[in-house]
């Protein structure tokens, strides 16, 4: 369909003739009312509609176009979008090839005389600019090259031809045109790289990849179009292209650049003047380094279908603010700190994708401009170094489901003053990796922090602060909301004007005995266990659940995998040994407590060392029948032997007794079941401080904490 002179000059004179025309109740035709301006009918659509597939032609944007309205057909809300759309479409791929030109802007709806004719406005200045550029037929079996200012052409049969010429003149600007019925194997274009002189390039729809290094360092590349027969850029494709700053990008691309080529740093596009950039809508991987130092690409538009963005892929980049689709699962970043956003120090805003389940290493190092940041609520991990040096960050809250803060995460956070850490959180700043210890190191403006309950390891310099001439530290607290020397390091590099203060530290609580047995639905008479009952506790001290194991070291296994959780150890009379070996229990920093009953008589050397949270030990024996005390203990450690439990008349309860396994709940059943048949002279577990059977008048009574029950003389 040829061109159609546009209209643009509807007025409210129009409006008044057509509204003296429908005064008048004159019976006017169709015809006649299509040639009032004020109208916008199925010729006015048609004619726009025509333009805009004309124009689409010539620049090779994709749409959908109708240039059949009649009469008798009233266009919906849909269309009016369509038509939008492609004008829109349009216009952005003009202005991708003549970034010089200016274009009036489309429309936002099509409702006015006035938005009908800017709309027609920009189709036509758009044509305007168009039909004056000369149109040439090149031969499609060779490859042209066109001298720009002569327009004098020559063919080639090869790349590196047609290169040759280039480069034996250098002091001219050329024009490539590669036609479309030339071969090239498998489909991959490359063989460019240093051709200085190029500037503008016509690729073959023949073309599915373009290969590595081919435009690489082809400094007077300004613009390029990929056709949509191209599936894959390479690395390095257009690196150093330092004056490519248009890219039009085809609708069958679906990977940008390589990894493991052993050149981490050399992106396909990396070095070059691209200023925005839209993901093509197909591409599912951004390759590392992909535009790594493109520094003037201020502006990016993810597509829906994105699933990965590899390490450094915007490295050092001019971008403002970044969200990244929900389809994304993987930003990578690699051993060296290559974070995918790293050093974009314009950056102030970033949205991480719902699904993402890790922010890794260096993410966004350096991004010292960074503000506001949108974690997923799903996060796990926030990796070593994810946003170290971030001045301009005030506040971070962390989602609930983070476990993990790797080491100098928020080192160098100069601005950073209010911290929320999650009672999901495992660790703070645990190993050594490339950006060195401290979760916080330098956060000068961080006033006070509180570690969740559950936070079992900090980094030894979590909270150092090195000395700054422009900074003060402000770090003045550190609430721990769990027991003293439940984390080994205070104060984690803090200086000594920071307190810490932890939650109180809980005797044996009054419900200790109140468990919940695996896989049971009522609680056990624990008498008939082998050797170990192992107790997992909350914060508190409370038994949360009860596991038999077999032996010590199945135990002690099973508290080194659960290093998050507090344990207690009951160790039953039905062991077949009678000793507990030479560090036995030794670095189980989770070990909370353990009651020994009268079987052992022996504890080996150092069967406790390195137990730097084990509050106290319950033996079933008088102080002095076991030697080693305290076995390596620490001397924090309370040990509890059966000679120091009194009646309430001050009498020495006597030797420990066999059921010291037995622990009951506060049920009258369960107790009364536990309790049958044991005489007063022989109380249930006489070394617990909890847990003991007296005789007074003439009664058996039950103290379990500080809650009691009496029986009569029938037990």
């Amino acid at each position: 369909m040829p061109w159609i002179e546009p209209v643009t000059n509807r007025d409210y004179s129009d409006i008044k003739n057509a509204i003296k025309m429908i005064d008048s109740r004159k019976k006017s035709s169709t015809a006649e009312y299509s040639m009032t301006k004020a109208f916008v009918n199925y010729s006015d659509l048609n004619r726009i509609e025509g333009n805009s597939k004309y124009l689409s032609e010539i620049l090779g944007t994709t749409g959908t176009f109708k240039s059949t309205w009649t009469t008798s057909e009233v266009p919906l809300i849909t269309d009016m979008s369509r038509i939008l759309s492609n004008a829109r479409a349009i216009r952005t791929k003009f202005l991708l090839e003549y970034p010089s030109q200016t274009i009036s802007n489309v429309p936002q709806k099509l409702t006015t005389f006035s938005e009908f004719n800017l709309i027609e406005k920009v189709l036509l200045e758009i044509y305007l600019y168009i039909s004056e550029i000369p149109v040439i037929e090149y031969d499609e079996t060779k490859i042209a090259v066109m001298e720009i200012s002569t327009q004098e052409i020559q063919y080639f049969s090869n790349i590196s031809s047609a290169k040759a010429e280039m480069q034996n003149h250098t002091d001219k600007l050329y024009h490539m045109h590669i036609g479309d019925e030339v071969s090239f194997q498998n489909n991959m274009l490359s063989g460019l790289s240093g051709t200085t002189n190029l500037v503008t390039i016509d690729i073959s729809d023949e073309i599915e990849t373009i290969g590595i290094s081919a435009f690489e360092g082809c400094t007077a590349l300004e613009r390029i179009t990929i056709p949509d027969s191209v599936t894959r850029i390479r690395t390095r494709a257009f690196k150093d292209c330092t004056s490519l700053d248009i890219i039009s990008f085809g609708t069958g691309l679906v990977q940008l650049g390589d990894d493991n080529l052993g050149v981490p740093v050399y992106g396909c596009f990396s070095g070059s003047a691209i200023s925005r950039l839209i993901i093509p809508e197909n591409v599912t991987d951004i390759g590392s380094y992909a535009f790594y130092h493109c520094e003037n690409l201020s502006a990016i538009q993810f597509n829906q279908k994105l699933e990965r963005i590899g390490a450094g892929a915007f490295n050092y980049c001019g971008l403002v603010s970044i969200s990244i689709p929900d389809t994304v699962t993987s930003i990578e970043s690699n051993n060296s700190g290559g974070g995918a956003f790293a050093g974009n120090k314009a950056l102030e805003y970033i949205k991480f994708p719902k699904y993402l389940e890790e922010i890794e290493q260096g993410t966004c190092a350096g991004c010292t401009a960074l503000e506001t940041v949108v974690m997923p609520e799903n996060l796990l991990k926030i990796g070593i170094g994810a946003f170290s040096g971030c001045h301009a960050i005030t506040a971070v809250q962390i989602p609930d489901s983070v476990t993990i803060i790797g080491e100098s995460a928020f080192n160098s956070c100069y601005g950073l003053q209010t911290v929320h850490l999650p009672e999901s959180l495992l660790e703070l700043s645990n190993g050594t990796g490339f950006f060195g210890e401290g979760t916080f190191d330098d956060c000068y403006s961080l006033q006070e922090i509180t570690i969740p309950t559950n936070t079992r390891i900090i980094g030894s310099n979590c909270f150092i602060m090195s000395y700054h001439q422009s900074y003060t530290p402000s770090l003045k607290k550190i609430t721990v909301k769990n027991r003293k020397k439940s984390i080994a390091g205070d104060p984690w590099g803090a200086t000594d004007f920071v307190s810490t203060e932890y939650a109180e530290t809980h005797d044996v609580p009054d419900n200790k005995y109140t468990v919940t047995w695996a896989g049971a639905s009522a609680n056990p008479d624990l008498s008939d266990a082998d050797r170990i009952i192992l107790c997992e506790l909350d914060v508190n001290g409370y038994i949360t659940r009860i596991d038999k194991s077999i032996d010590w070291i199945s135990a002690k296994n099973t508290m080194a995998t659960y290093s998050n959780i507090d344990f207690g150890i009951f160790m039953t009379n039905q062991a077949p040994v009678h000793t507990i070996p030479e560090e036995c229990f030794k670095d189980m920093a989770n070990l909370i407590w353990i009651e020994i009953p009268s079987k052992f008589t022996e504890i080996g050397l150092n069967a406790f060392s390195g137990c730097q949270n084990l509050e106290y030990i319950e033996i079933a024996h008088h102080k002095g029948e076991i030697l080693g005390e305290p076995w390596g203990a620490s001397a924090e450690t309370e040990i509890y032997y059966a000679a120091e439990l009194t009646t309430e008349n001050g009498d020495i309860l006597d030797t420990a007794s066999s059921q010291m396994t037995a622990r009951v709940t506060d049920n009258t059943q369960t107790i009364n079941t536990m309790l049958s048949g044991i005489s007063a002279e022989t109380p249930v577990n006489p070394v617990s401080k909890t847990l003991y059977v007296l005789k007074q008048g003439g009664a058996f009574e039950l103290k379990l904490g500080a809650k009691e029950r009496s029986w009569g003389n029938g037990l």
